[in-house]
C-alpha cells in the first residue's frame, strides 16, 4: 500500500516536518511525537536545591527556544494527514 511516495509499514529516516507534506490527507491513524529536547537539567535528586534547578531548567529551555511549544503549522499538517485527531505528544 502506498501513502504518497511512502510504502506502508516501512521505516524512513527523514525530517518528519518535511516528509509529512508528502503524505495524503486523512491517511494516518496515529501520530506519536517525542521531540529531541536534549535538556541537561532533568536529573533526579528530589527537592534538594529545587528553586535553583528550576531556574536552570527554565534558562536552558529559553536558550534552546523550547519554551514556545510546537508550531501551529506542524499541528495543522498532523491534523490534515490524520483520519481523525489522534496525537500523543510528550
Amino acid at each position: 500500500m502506498q501513502l504518497g511516495r511512502f510504502k506502508a509499514n516501512q521505516i524512513y529516516n527523514e525530517d518528519c516536518y518535511k516528509a509529512i507534506k508528502d503524505l495524503p490527507d486523512k491517511s494516518i491513524d496515529l501520530i506519536i511525537i517525542d521531540p529531541p529536547y536534549e535538556i541537561n537539567e532533568l536529573k533526579g535528586g528530589g527537592c534538594i536545591l529545587k528553586e535553583k534547578r528550576i531556574a536552570n531548567l527554565m534558562r536552558e529551555l529559553e536558550d534552546k527556544n523550547l519554551n514556545v511549544g510546537i508550531k501551529d503549522e506542524i499541528l495543522k499538517e498532523c491534523l490534515r494527514v490524520l483520519k481523525k485527531p489522534n496525537i500523543y505528544i510528550w
